[in-house]
């Protein structure tokens, strides 16, 4: 069975517990990470040992097949 992908929008520090929470689920992994600046995502991806795609919209991650689900941890 196809592993569920999820983009993660934000790359700040409630992003880091999805995407630890993520790697614990089985069956589930981020595909993609979503921040104005690649950077950002980067930092995010290397702290976690991911290797998603980095996209700096919404738009470009939703346009990737494997996103099948999107967690949005933008500030309130």
């Amino acid at each position: 069975m196809k592993p569920l992908g999820f983009a993660i929008v934000g790359c700040g520090m409630i992003a880091r517990f999805h995407a630890r929470a993520l790697a614990e689920v089985p069956g589930a992994r981020v595909t993609a990470l979503v921040s104005r600046t690649q950077a950002s995502a980067r930092k995010l991806a290397e702290e976690v040992g991911i290797t998603p795609a980095l996209c700096t919209t919404l738009a470009d991650a939703l346009k990737l097949p494997e996103v099948d689900a999107v967690i949005i941890a933008t500030p309130s």
